[in-house]
């Protein structure tokens, strides 16, 4: 790869991001919550301005999912209680972030839960 094809391909990285946050705000009228630092981002898509203690939040957290499907390459056997240990997670966030990775088709579990193990998808 030349100089310009590199070049080219840096200038698109991170590009879905303004296409996410703007369609977030003009669909739902809300501005998208980011928290991160130089090496993650966290968005938080809140679908309701409500300011009661029952505002749903639909979270997308990157960092996490990655922390995750790299635990589980390394080792499928590990379950969520021992994931949850190993990244400072509440055992029932372990499981909802495997919920979503298994919907996006990243994550597959191969037998049942005694003698099974998890397999990354892809």
């Amino acid at each position: 790869m030349n100089k310009m094809e590199l070049i080219k391909r840096l200038e698109n990285i991170g590009s879905g991001f303004h296409k996410m946050i703007d369609g977030w705000k003009a669909h739902y009228k809300l501005k998208p919550i980011i928290d991160g630092d130089f090496d993650f981002y966290k968005i938080t898509f809140p679908t309701t301005n409500k300011t009661t203690s029952k505002t749903t939040y639909k979270k997308y957290d990157f960092a996490r999912e990655n922390e995750i499907t790299y635990i589980l390459g390394n080792n499928g056997h590990f379950t969520a209680e021992d994931i949850a240990r190993q990244i400072d997670l509440s055992v029932e966030g372990v499981r909802y972030h495997i919920k979503n990775l298994k919907k996006k088709g990243l994550l597959k579990r191969i037998g049942g839960k005694k003698k099974g193990y998890w397999e990354l998808a892809g």
